[in-house]
């Protein structure tokens, strides 16, 4: 055997490694993505879990969370409590939504989370404090809530 059949048997061999490195890469890729979607889920449903925990653990708030959605009347302490309230859920589902427009969320479990966090918005005491508070989230948050609301109105 001489230098040359050796060369293109080092050449083959190396070639051989490069196809096999990448197929273990794509499927290294895909199990991270996979990996992403479940943690960015998990991330999601504990933001949803922890807001409807803090309602639950503090009766109080619940009841100015529904009056506040129904826009009954709130004390200035109710109406604050109500404001801190809806921006922190408001931001829980701004994520939310951006992970699911940016293909980051499972999109079989997007349904129901859409549903949630646009009948959120669908009381009259939500309807006042997103129009006066819109302004605080994204461009795209925007849209997507308001394009709801337009839809109710009609």
């Amino acid at each position: 055997m001489n230098w040359e059949s050796v060369g293109v048997l080092v050449e083959g061999f190396g070639a051989i490694c490069v196809v096999i490195s990448l197929i273990y890469l794509t499927f290294e890729l895909r199990r991270n993505t996979t990996a992403q979607h479940d943690a960015n889920f998990s991330s999601s449903v504990q933001l949803s879990k922890d807001f409807l925990e803090t309602l639950l653990a503090d009766s109080e708030l619940a009841l100015v969370w529904e009056k506040g959605v129904a826009d009954q009347e709130l004390s200035d302490a109710e109406r604050a409590r109500f404001n801190i309230a809806m921006w922190s859920c408001s931001r829980s589902m701004q994520f939310i939504y951006y992970m699911a427009a940016h293909g980051k969320f499972p999109h079989e479990e997007w349904d129901g989370y859409r549903e949630s966090t646009l009948n959120m918005y669908e009381g009259e005491g939500s309807r006042k404090w997103w129009a006066e508070q819109k302004w605080r989230f994204s461009k795209i948050f925007r849209r997507f809530v308001d394009q709801h609301l337009e839809k109710l109105d009609k």
